[in-house]
């Protein structure tokens, strides 16, 4: 238990307090200050002591301190030893934890705030519910959450680390799918990454690989037929019918021919067509009438020599010798340089869009191979013409085939060559055009690449041992995940038990203790969600049985429904409540600072006498208020050996509170006599100004008067209002006065004078002044002091 206060310095309105005289704690320990002296103060610095908390008194540094923070305490531990409990520069050098305090710092946190109960308050209650029973599980639930909290900070590194290494526009999303990729992934990799280098490289010249041309088709060359050539070459004038005169005809062509004609049978021809020329222009057309060019002899038809001519140059024969003068004339125009020339721009073209598309489309190349041999082709032109220029002289002579059938050969091959090649040219141009369909746009082919390059990396030495330790802490990690949740559901499930019966106990405080018309709904606990590391208590309340909203926005909302008595009383239920289920009570030091807050009458003696009850259950009990009839009361009912009280002052002077001892006795009555003499003095020296003091006066000193002299019968009440007090008094037969004779006259002056220094007061309606005959606000210095007299005698000689 608390001993004493020895020592605090710098800590609010306690610059530099040092106990001095009997200021020692007993059991059950009152504490008067009025309000700003620093009841509060002490109430934090025990809360400092039983959160170890530091921070709560470092809040409280005094305004323009001098000397460092610092308290000391005297405590009787469980052996019942003196210790010594220290706060300094470090904090508290020991504590002690089994203190309960009730204040308005336990309302804000654990109920409310203003009109508000919120979350934090939900959460906040939940460890002040929970307790001690569930500081373990809390404490490996917070120390789950710091694990799991320090290996989300592992990850996270390992992962800025695994990104920084590869690269690649690797972002955290992808990083865990980066860490699953497998071996078999890299397989050929190298490969595969030249292929897509490829691929973007092809995706970045769409442009030119759209508008370059395919491979063009190679034209066939002219066609050219020599079988007639063949046929007329091989023919001869065996097909003249006569054959003495085929025979003279030769005879004469050999005779021509050795005496230096050259092409005989063309020389006669030409003399043959002179004389058939002749004839025709004849008058008769006579060969009579034609003479010899060499002898100018008239010639005969009956010449044996005529008569052949005219058999072999027929016009069958002549129709021959035509042929045989167009195959000169075809021969000759087969321009076949022309056609070579031709065919190597082609190939210059062909070759040129070869280069081109061979990087893009590398199988199924075509071969430009039309002309194997072109000295040999025009070899063989040259022969056949020879041929057929020698054949068309001398048309009676068979002439060489072969010649001519081989150039057909070689010129046909030629065809037969460019026919393939076109097919060859064909298959390959569709092939471009497949190859341009698979074109891809830049950006899919740079994220293929960047794709590949990553699996490459996945597997160098560094980043693969990056992914390894992810995935232990990250197994690690899961494994604190599914420990949290067994966690979670151990505390769950103890700790739903225990508000069970903590709402039980709340709810017949607020039914049947304090008589409220509200209720605790549905209490039970509720779930960390997120990063939130504390858990809290869900529960609804209602007002006559319909659920209030915690959100003020909404209608019949609890800033709509609960006055600040009534918060007060249900947040007072709320910590006898735990109070009344902890199992560790006999060895609690309860503190409470202030809990009368809002309370009404009823509801104040309900406290009083619950604190008073709750004292002779645990180790010690300390009450602060500002309130003196409150803590007379409790002090006038508690054992005389067990009690003390003690009283915050202050030096004015030095701005500075201390601890000093109290009567209590000499405080309450001393304000009935102080109140006496200072209505005395104003009677000898009337001033108007001062009337709201005196009016004040006047209810103090009969307030007191009645509660001293009536005590008993009023049931030992000190904080009835004075105008409930002048209802009971007014019952006859409950109390006798002095002047007993003059009894309706006695109410009649305590109604005036309750009346005439009225103060707005919860559940009393303003006095009617005209009803009364006398109003405060227009009163004069002469009816004041006539009231003070009424008030005088009815001290001295009425009641």
């Amino acid at each position: 238990m608390i001993l004493k206060f020895e020592k605090i310095s710098s800590v609010g309105k306690f610059r530099d307090f040092t106990a001095k005289g009997d200021i020692a704690f007993n059991f059950f320990t009152l504490i008067y200050a009025d309000n700003g002296c620093g009841k509060t103060t002490l109430a934090s610095i025990l809360r400092s002591l039983m959160n170890n908390d530091a921070s709560i008194i470092r809040k409280r540094l005094s305004t323009n301190y001098t000397n460092d923070q610092a308290v000391q305490i005297y405590i009787k531990d469980s052996s019942g030893l003196k210790v010594s409990i220290v706060f300094g520069k470090t904090g508290w050098k020991n504590s002690i934890n089994n203190f309960e305090i009730f204040d308005t710092h336990f309302v804000n946190e654990n109920v409310y705030s203003g009109f508000e109960i919120s979350d934090e308050h939900k959460k906040k209650l939940h460890q002040f519910v929970v307790g001690a029973q569930g500081v373990k599980i809390k404490n490996k639930i917070l120390k789950n959450k710091q694990d799991k909290e320090q290996k989300k900070l592992e990850l996270e590194r390992i992962v800025r680390q695994i990104i920084s290494k590869v690269e690649l526009g690797l972002t955290e999303d992808y990083v865990k799918p980066f860490i699953k990729i497998k071996t078999t992934d890299a397989k050929d990799i190298d490969k595969r990454i030249a292929a897509a280098t490829k691929e973007l490289t092809n995706a970045r010249a769409q442009k030119t690989i759209s508008k370059y041309l395919e491979l063009p088709l190679v034209d066939r060359w002219l066609n050219f037929d020599t079988s007639s050539i063949q046929t007329d070459i091989q023919a001869t004038t065996k097909t003249i019918q006569d054959k003495a005169l085929e025979k003279a005809f030769e005879k004469h062509l050999e005779e021509l021919s050795n005496n230096t004609i050259k092409d005989p049978e063309d020389w006669l021809r030409t003399g043959f067509d002179y004389v058939d020329h002749k004839r025709e222009h004849a008058k008769n057309k006579s060969i009579a009438e034609v003479e010899c060019p060499f002898c100018k002899q008239e010639l005969s038809s009956s010449l044996e020599i005529l008569k052949a001519y005219f058999q072999i140059f027929n016009d069958d024969f002549n129709q021959y010798l035509e042929r045989l003068q167009n195959h000169v004339t075809k021969v000759s125009c087969l321009n076949l340089d022309m056609q070579i020339t031709a065919k190597n721009a082609t190939k210059k073209t062909f070759d040129e869009r070869v280069a081109f598309w061979k990087d893009y489309v590398k199988v199924g190349i075509p071969v430009f191979k039309v002309l194997s041999d072109k000295a040999k082709l025009k070899e063989a032109f040259a022969e056949m013409k020879t041929v057929v220029e020698a054949k068309a002289k001398n048309p009676s002579t068979a002439g060489k085939v072969k010649p001519i059938s081989d150039f057909q050969t070689l010129y046909n091959q030629v065809n037969t060559n460019i026919y393939a090649l076109n097919k060859s040219i064909g298959d390959y141009n569709l092939s471009i055009r497949s190859f341009k369909r698979t074109l891809k746009d830049i950006a899919t082919a740079e994220q293929e690449l960047t794709a590949l390059q990553r699996i490459k990396k996945r597997f160098k030495k560094d980043v693969d041992d990056l992914c390894n330790d992810y995935v232990t802490v990250f197994k690690a990690n899961k494994q604190l995940e599914e420990e949290y949740t067994k966690l979670a559901e151990t505390e769950k499930a103890d700790a739903n038990k225990f508000i069970s019966d903590y709402s039980k106990k709340i709810n017949y405080y607020l039914k049947n203790v304090f008589q409220t018309p509200f209720q605790i709904k549905d209490m039970a606990h509720g779930s960390r969600r997120g990063k939130a590391k504390d858990a809290k208590v869900e529960y609804a309340l209602t007002l006559d049985g319909e659920e209030i909203s915690f959100d003020s926005s909404q209608p019949f909302s609890v800033s709509d429904c609960l006055s600040e008595g009534d918060k007060s009383t249900i947040a007072f239920s709320f910590f006898l409540s735990k109070l009344e289920i902890d199992a560790k009570l006999a060895d609690k030091i309860l503190v409470f600072d202030d809990p009368l807050t809002s309370l009404d009458r009823n509801r104040r003696e309900i406290t009083a006498h619950l604190i008073s009850e709750l004292s002779k259950k645990i180790t010690q009990t300390i009450v602060l208020s500002h309130n003196e009839s409150f803590l007379w009361e409790l002090f006038e009912n508690y054992d005389k050996s067990k009690r003390k009280v003690l009283r915050i002052n202050q030096d004015f002077t030095n701005d500075t509170s201390f601890i000093e001892p109290l009567d209590i006795e000499f405080l309450v009555e001393n304000k009935y006599f102080v109140s006496i003499k200072e209505m005395e003095i104003w009677m000898t020296k009337p001033d108007i100004t001062e009337k709201d003091k005196v009016l004040g006066l006047i209810r103090n000193v009969l307030e007191s008067h009645l509660r001293f002299k009536f005590f008993r019968q009023l049931n030992h009440s000190t904080i009835e209002t004075f105008g409930k007090m002048i209802d009971k008094l007014e019952i006859v037969g409950k109390v006798t006065f002095k002047n007993e004779a003059n009894r309706t006259k006695i109410i009649s002056d305590l109604r005036l004078l309750n009346g005439v220094s009225w103060k707005p007061h919860h559940g009393e309606a303003k006095p009617n002044f005209g009803k009364l005959g006398v109003n405060p606000n227009t009163i004069t210095d002469t009816a004041l002091a006539k009231l003070v007299s009424r008030t005088f005698n009815l001290i001295d000689n009425e009641l």
